[in-house]
């Protein structure tokens, strides 16, 4: 997963700076390592509508990435894999109480908490996203089993360069000095 997010911020990255040709490999990369990277799309279009050009690019990548798909044998065991477990995890989700509470907590933590930051800058792409990330976590309760909040977060790793003034960072010597400060011990 961390290599489709890396691959989908650089896709990101060269959509926001039109470079077409980078973006469509880096799209296709990353539609290879996870189907999820479909949302990708999504979120480009929210960002920014599409051009003519780039819905025909869009559309050009998806079929790339069909026909790689189709022809590597993927889709008999796709197939097998949805008709089984894909729409039935939501059974798996809501089975218990325990079950309802501890995948509640998990989304709570991972999602909602970065959600409300979005939520608070004045940025209506940042809104959409808490948006998006708002509909598709019911949707990943059906098809996903939601303890695996990777799912559920994707949408939000598009915020980060946007929400970077909450995150300080330090360097090594500033955690150094801080722990080596006196009044700490």
């Amino acid at each position: 997963d961390m290599l489709q997010w890396a691959l989908s911020m650089i896709s990101f990255y060269f959509y926001i700076n039109k470079k077409y040709i980078l973006l469509y490999i880096f799209l296709l990369l990353s539609l290879l390592c996870r189907e999820t990277s479909f949302v990708l799309i999504l979120v480009f279009y929210l960002y920014r509508r599409f051009t003519i050009i780039e819905f025909v690019l869009f559309t050009f990548t998806i079929s790339i990435f069909m026909f790689i798909f189709i022809n590597l044998g993927e889709v008999k065991e796709a197939s097998e894999f949805l008709k089984t477990k894909r729409f039935y995890a939501w059974k798996d989700n809501f089975n218990s109480i325990e079950k309802i509470l501890n995948n509640l907590t998990l989304i709570f933590v991972s999602c909602f908490i970065p959600m409300i930051l979005l939520w608070k800058e004045n940025n209506l792409f940042l809104r959409k996203l808490f948006i998006l990330t708002l509909v598709l976590i019911p949707f990943n309760a059906i098809v996903s089993l939601l303890n695996e909040v990777r799912i559920s977060y994707y949408p939000l790793i598009f915020s980060f360069p946007f929400l970077y003034k909450y995150f300080e960072l330090y360097s090594f010597n500033s955690f150094r000095d801080y722990f080596s400060d006196k009044t700490f011990i």
